[in-house]
């Protein structure tokens, strides 16, 4: 995985950005922020683990979800992953993703690692999210100084679809703070 994202930011040329991750794809922004600290400028991530233990409340409902959960979840989710994969399996696909989700060796979650983080951060997730606790993300801002966070009230793990002008809003305004932070010398930058 590690060389897959730093061939991932050769390949593209990538000498500097900025990442929002939603989900999962925080999880990579906090490992790529974390391991490319000189390239990631500014981070977002929304509803996105830094860690997991079996003590935590999201553990039992990540271990026992199944594909009427996710479902009901996220209702829109299945129809568009079979409408993009010819080969769709939904059932494999969850089955997989609880694996995923599940797996609590260091290699899973960035946990401690996520001190490595130097780039200003923007932590969001919604008041209703089952998956990302408020004391979870409140630990996270705790490890990471200068953090910020934004917890969006009638929103759940998708914050972006629950609330996407409030979210929309806040993300543009860190990441516009964030940029002018870097042109300032403020935070790193490679030039």
């Amino acid at each position: 995985m590690r060389f897959a994202r730093q061939t991932l930011l050769q390949h593209m040329g990538v000498e500097t950005c900025s990442i929002l991750g939603l989900s999962d794809g925080g999880i990579v922004g906090y490992r790529l922020a974390a391991s490319h600290a000189a390239r990631v400028t500014s981070l977002v991530t929304v509803g996105s683990q830094w860690r997991l233990s079996p003590t935590d409340p999201a553990y039992d409902l990540l271990s026992g979800l199944t594909p009427e959960m996710w479902d009901e979840m996220f209702p829109a989710s299945r129809a568009y992953y079979e409408s993009v994969n010819p080969a769709a399996d939904f059932s494999r696909l969850v089955k997989s993703a609880v694996a995923l989700w599940t797996d609590l060796r260091s290699s899973s979650y960035p946990g401690d690692r996520i001190q490595s983080i130097i780039a200003p951060t923007l932590v969001v997730r919604g008041d209703s999210d089952p998956l990302f606790s408020l004391a979870e993300a409140v630990d996270l801002q705790a490890m990471l100084p200068g953090a910020s966070f934004f917890n969006l009230p009638f929103a759940g793990h998708e914050v972006h679809v629950d609330s996407p002008q409030l979210f929309l809003e806040a993300a543009r305004d860190f990441l516009l703070s964030s940029e002018a932070a870097c042109h300032r010398g403020l935070i790193p930058s490679i030039d």
